[in-house]
């Protein structure tokens, strides 16, 4: 909550530093202010030049006030077609934590925007008669903040499922088999799983569904859009990575969907109000390869989404959108930032990528000698 300042202390201050880092990022400071290093916090007046210091790049989106717009009513659950009291059990269950009428200033709303955007890629949202389960897929903690998020707009999430499951897909190149632990729990509120359907939310097998983005998001502030885009992209964007041939360059992040035949417009129409979003925060993107794919109750189209792998669209993308409810991609996002920056930063000095038979050669790569980072971010 906003509160006012009750007490602070201030003091004129003899100097004050200007610092930049490797990567750009600059900082205004007085010698007493401490920055995190490996050793612990540091004053910068124990610093040097040439002394590492610990970042985080992501920049996010400037926040704005949202509006007073509704974004579900009750006259919303009246047109629902169920009983007069299911209707009246929703309506209560929704009143008593705060979520109806759903206004974009509700202070629940980012949760749900970004519960809403992770459903889109990693979950399902299944009705059973008049019974409503939400369920979420993904890695153990990333489900275990989803969870969190789940309690604080007023909801009783299930343990987290784990179970072992045998995988045969065959794609338009082979077939392949697989097994690995998957990890799932489930909501069975009916009246979230109603608040999410009438926020837009598509019912079942989304492949053989019709849906599109809610009309309401084109009206909601930029920070906000960014909550559910960033969720999508954490269930399904690609991870930032490499391009094995050329390690001076990433390969385009890219967003799939599954759709039948007669959904490929859909699907398309879905993928293009991504990119429409997209350029709201300047960020190039395009449609790419409409194929087809068998499968046991027919033929599938794949449709993808393509981000522009141009170094600043990159950069762009990752430092003010990036990925939620994925640890793993949020944490490569940052590094891939930290390398743009400091590619561009030497290349804008008059530094060249000259090749050789083992690669490219710039100096000191950013991956060097750091524990934990994948082979296909090392770069050399």
């Amino acid at each position: 909550k906003d509160t006012s300042i009750c007490l602070y202390i201030k003091k004129p201050a003899k100097k004050i530093f200007n610092l930049e880092t490797e990567s750009g990022f600059k900082i205004q400071a007085t010698e007493d202010h401490p920055f995190l290093t490996k050793n612990g916090m540091k004053e910068l007046k124990y610093l040097s030049t040439g002394d590492e210091v610990a970042i985080f790049p992501f920049e996010g989106v400037e926040y704005e006030e949202p509006g007073n717009r509704v974004i579900v009513s009750e006259n919303d659950i009246d047109k629902l077609k169920l009983t007069a009291t299911s209707r009246y059990q929703i309506k209560k269950c929704l009143k008593e934590r705060g979520l109806l009428p759903l206004r974009e200033n509700n202070p629940k709303f980012p949760y749900l925007l970004k519960i809403f955007g992770f459903v889109l890629g990693d979950g399902c949202l299944v009705f059973t008669k008049t019974k409503g389960t939400i369920w979420f897929y993904g890695k153990k903690e990333d489900l275990e903040e989803i969870r969190k998020d789940i309690k604080k707009i007023g909801f009783k999430p299930s343990r987290i499922y784990k179970r072992k499951r045998k995988h045969k897909i065959k794609t338009f190149y082979n077939s392949y088999e697989f097994s690995r632990i998957e990890y799932s729990f489930k909501t069975t509120s009916t009246s979230l799983a109603r608040l999410f359907q009438l926020m837009g939310l598509p019912v079942g097998n989304k492949t053989n569904t019709h849906y599109t983005l809610p009309k309401w998001i084109w009206n909601i502030k930029k920070w906000q859009k960014r909550l559910l885009l960033a969720s999508l992209f954490g269930a399904e964007l690609t991870s930032p990575s490499f391009i094995k041939t050329h390690p001076y360059n990433f390969y385009s992040p890219v967003l799939s969907i599954t759709k039948n035949e007669h959904l490929c417009k859909s699907g398309l129409e879905f993928l293009n109000g991504i990119r429409k979003l997209l350029k709201e925060f300047k960020i190039e993107s395009n449609i790419i390869r409409l194929r087809k794919e068998p499968r046991k109750k027919g033929n599938v189209v794949v449709i993808r989404l393509r981000v522009s792998s141009k170094p600043n669209n990159l950069l762009k993308f990752w430092s003010r959108i990036g990925y939620e409810y994925n640890k793993e991609k949020l944490r490569l996002a940052n590094l891939a930032i930290i390398w743009l920056r400091r590619k561009l930063n030497f290349l804008k000095k008059g530094g060249i990528l000259w090749k050789r038979r083992s690669g490219f050669l710039l100096p000191n790569p950013v991956w060097t000698g750091m524990i934990g980072v994948p082979k296909s971010l090392q770069g050399l």
